[in-house]
């Protein structure tokens, strides 16, 4: 697949600022050190044999999701330190040419990478060395952050440097509220500052989650079919990407096989999916797998999305109505209308004709008060009744859901010939 490289808005302003500010063109080279920085982390994702899916340039720096057709812990460090690697390379043959402000500037940058806390590339490297949760990382993380922060206290009131104490404050942050992501590369403080630049005010609003089942055998395909490559990139990091980019949805749970946690945590992390919270164990069922998914949610989540892990092509419209709808009327769900003749059938023989202007086939994400659907789940499986999806639970309690527009784009990966079908329609779309 070829790459993709998308300049955000934040990433020209903040080149105005510094043409402003920076007469004397010092910038230019901290921008050259930044090039040579990222063409490190490439070469390196080639050499590991992967693909650079997107390269996104902002005022935080440059930021790349990749596929890598095997992970390893030895690719993951070599791709997180290339960077670094490359600039000191830099510095090196920079000072050995007696460019001062050129050396200086790549020695700053790669050193400052270096720093073990994420999302700089030496907590990124050091994640990778040891199991998720680990004491160690985690120490020095919160060490190293304070250490910044503090030394930003002293740089801001003796020396005017309250630029270091905001990276410090935010690298803080990031540890607390648990944002972390493997393409981020630390240089943050210019896209937080873009945002006091936005007119318009995001309104306060609930806490929507988004439920993930993706604990399915996927008999059917043969293999795992959400790890197949759907032309370059894993299917289940597109559906998992389409929530991570709905400014609607604020954490996404995943619910999985006990064996595909720690396969589905290195792929969310590889396509820094932020907002991926748990990753937990699904149950016998599909009702007691999603019932799961909502126990795993955050306290405060007051509304849920439950979309299918192998339907990687629901685009933002629908996602963002059928959240909408929910939050309206407490459940709602995408649908398309039949295209073909529907026949009522008894022993073989067709017996009556049905209206297609009254049936519709039903797709997700499929949206609901948390509450509403929780004791709907809770009672359906109580009672042991046959769903066929998740507003079945709620419709067995006399709750009307809400039919918003759907689309024949959003699809459900099942069979071999779906991946064929889904990429064809991807291609249409570029």
């Amino acid at each position: 697949m070829t790459s993709k490289i998308h300049v955000k808005d934040s990433f020209w302003l903040l080149l105005a600022i510094i043409i402003l500010l920076d007469p004397n063109g010092i910038f230019l080279y901290f921008l050259a050190a930044a090039a040579v920085h990222e063409l490190g982390h490439w070469i390196m994702i080639r050499l590991c044999h992967g693909t650079v899916t997107r390269f996104e340039i902002s005022a935080a720096g440059g930021t790349m999701q990749y596929y890598l057709p095997r992970l390893s812990v030895r690719s993951e460090v070599l791709i997180a330190l290339g960077g670094p690697f490359f600039g000191l390379v830099l510095w090196l043959a920079a000072g050995l040419l007696h460019h001062e402000l050129l050396a200086g500037a790549s020695l700053v940058l790669s050193v400052f990478n270096l720093l073990p806390t994420p999302p700089l590339d030496g907590g990124r490297a050091l994640d990778c060395l040891f199991a998720p949760g680990h004491p160690l990382p985690q120490a020095l993380a919160a060490f190293f952050s304070a250490l910044i922060l503090f030394l930003g206290i002293y740089a801001g009131i003796c020396h005017n440097g309250w630029g270091l104490c905001l990276i410090g404050l935010l690298l803080t942050l990031e540890r607390q509220t648990g944002l972390h992501s493997l393409r981020i590369q630390g240089k943050i403080l210019w896209e937080v500052c873009s945002m006091f630049f936005r007119q318009k005010k995001e309104e306060v609003r609930p806490r929507i989650a988004a439920v993930i089942p993706a604990a399915g055998s996927s008999t059917r395909m043969g293999t795992n079919k959400l790890l197949l490559p759907l032309d370059g990139i894993p299917v289940l990091a597109r559906t998992l990407l389409a929530f991570e980019q709905c400014p609607l949805v604020d954490d996404i749970i995943i619910v999985c096989r006990e064996q595909d946690i720690a396969p589905y945590g290195k792929l969310a992390q590889e396509f820094g999916c932020m907002k991926v919270r748990h990753i937990v164990r699904g149950g016998q069922t599909r009702p007691e797998s999603v019932l799961a998914g909502l126990n795993a949610c955050e306290p405060d989540t007051v509304y849920v999305a439950i979309h299918d892990g192998a339907r990687p092509l629901v685009s933002q419209a629908v996602i963002e109505e059928a959240i909408t709808a929910a939050m309206d009327t407490g459940a709602a769900a995408p649908v398309v209308p039949l295209k073909d003749s529907i026949k009522r059938i008894s022993d073989g023989k067709i017996i009556a004709d049905v209206a297609r202007d009254s049936i519709a086939a039903v797709q997700t994400p499929q949206c609901f008060d948390r509450a509403l659907i929780s004791t709907a789940l809770k009672e359906a499986i109580a009672a042991g009744a046959a769903l066929t999806d998740d507003c079945a639970a709620v419709e067995r309690l006399g709750t009307l859901v809400t039919a918003t527009s759907g689309s024949y784009r959003n699809l459900k990966v099942t069979t071999p010939e779906d991946i064929p079908m889904a990429e064809a329609l991807l291609n249409q779309e570029d």
